[in-house]
């Protein structure tokens, strides 16, 4: 009877463990990690920049067929100091020397924006696009000789991303990647100081 006994509970243990297994319906299945909507591309951007993160960067920028361009704000191309715009290789430049300068002591980047919608632009078709309503991005730069660290800042100014997909995964998820990002600014660059529009730091720190 002792035995017996001894197997029911060990048997009653088993079934407790089981229970509490990765695989318990009744547990919140953890978020997907794929780029498998254009606000998971914008979430993951957001992350590679706070993390300084160069090769999560390049996998959120599109190449191949799709391509990239980056269109910098009409205010800052008005007082010639940045170009029009500039294709992935300049972009994944600027952004390798931002995220890996000794210089650069901390990054913070938070969006605001709403759902996607589709780009009814001729030959866009299956493009989807994210406008951004508030950019707020902060880079601290302290040269070695320098005793105090600048701080750059953007805040209060809008964007606008273009999105493709990239190819679909084994899984049947659309992965996607940014094509086109226009820096719309506020209206009123400020490249002579330490606040500025977005353009003006990938500007700054392009090699």
């Amino acid at each position: 009877m002792f035995a017996l006994r001894v197997a029911f509970i060990a048997l009653a243990a088993l079934a407790v463990l089981a229970g509490c297994s990765d695989d318990d319906p009744a547990k919140p299945t953890p978020p997907k990690e794929k780029l498998d909507s254009p606000a998971a591309v914008l979430e993951k951007l957001e992350e590679a920049y706070v993390q300084r993160n160069v090769a999560l960067y390049d996998s959120i920028i599109g190449d191949g067929f799709s391509g990239f361009l980056f269109w910098f704000c009409a205010c800052d191309v008005q007082m010639g100091t940045v170009p029009e715009s500039w294709a992935r290789s300049d972009e994944l430049a600027s952004a390798t020397a931002l995220f890996t300068s000794e210089r650069v002591t901390s990054i913070d980047l938070r969006l605001s924006y709403g759902s996607s919608y589709p780009d009814t632009s001729v030959g866009h078709d299956g493009r989807r696009i994210i406008d951004v309503t508030d950019v707020y991005l902060t880079v601290v730069d302290q040269p070695p000789a320098d005793v105090e660290a600048t701080t750059y800042l953007v805040q209060g100014q809008r964007g606008r991303f273009a999105f493709d997909v990239h190819w679909v995964d084994a899984q049947g998820d659309s992965i996607w990647r940014v094509v086109e990002w226009w820096d719309l600014g506020s209206g009123a660059g400020k490249a002579g100081g330490k606040e500025k529009t977005w353009g003006n730091i990938k500007n700054l720190y392009h090699p």
